[in-house]
C-alpha cells in the first residue's frame, strides 16, 4: 500500500506513507540526484545498503520508536539499497525530492526484477538476502 501525500509526480517534495507485507520484494535500486528519507513508525525492517556488484556494505534495521532500533534513516548518496522486512508488516513515512522521473532510478543488473515473470526468482533472492542479511549482522556484533 502507498498512499501518496504530495499532489501529483511533478511536486519538488514526494512524501508517501508505506505499507510492506513480510513477502515484500523491493528489487535493489539506486536514485540518481536524489536523497531519500525513511521513518518507520510500525514494524521492523533492514534497510540494506550495497556496492555496485551486489556486496552488502551495510545493513540498519530500523523500528519503531519504541523498539529501540534507529527508526529513521537517510540516503543521501546514490546507492543500491533495498528492504528486508522482518514483522508481518512495516509501515514508514518515505520522503525523496521531486519531480518523478523513471530515468533516475536505476535497477541493480545482479538482482531479477520484480515482476510476474520473475517471481520466482524474486522470492528466492529474498530468501537469500535474508540469510546475507542475517550473516553480515552476525558479523559486526
Amino acid at each position: 500500500i502507498r498512499l501518496c501525500a504530495h499532489e501529483d509526480v511533478d511536486a519538488e517534495l514526494h512524501e508517501m506513507f508505506i505499507i510492506h507485507t513480510n513477502d515484500t520484494y523491493v528489487r535493489p535500486h539506486k536514485h540518481l540526484n536524489k536523497s531519500e528519507s525513511i521513518h518507520v513508525f510500525e514494524g521492523s525492517v533492514d534497510l540494506v545498503i550495497f556496492d555496485e556488484t551486489g556486496n552488502i556494505t551495510e545493513s540498519t534495521r530500523l523500528g519503531d520508536y519504541a523498539s529501540g532500533h534507529q527508526f529513521y534513516h537517510r540516503l543521501s548518496d546514490p546507492t543500491y539499497h533495498t528492504l528486508v522486512i522482518h514483522s508481518d508488516t512495516v509501515a514508514f513515512h518515505e520522503t525523496t525530492n521531486g519531480p518523478f522521473n523513471p530515468e533516475d532510478t536505476i535497477w541493480a543488473p545482479w538482482a531479477p526484477a520484480s515482476d510476474s515473470e520473475n517471481e520466482t526468482q524474486a522470492t528466492e533472492f529474498l530468501a537469500m538476502m535474508r540469510k546475507e542479511v542475517e550473516a553480515f549482522a552476525s558479523r559486526d556484533s
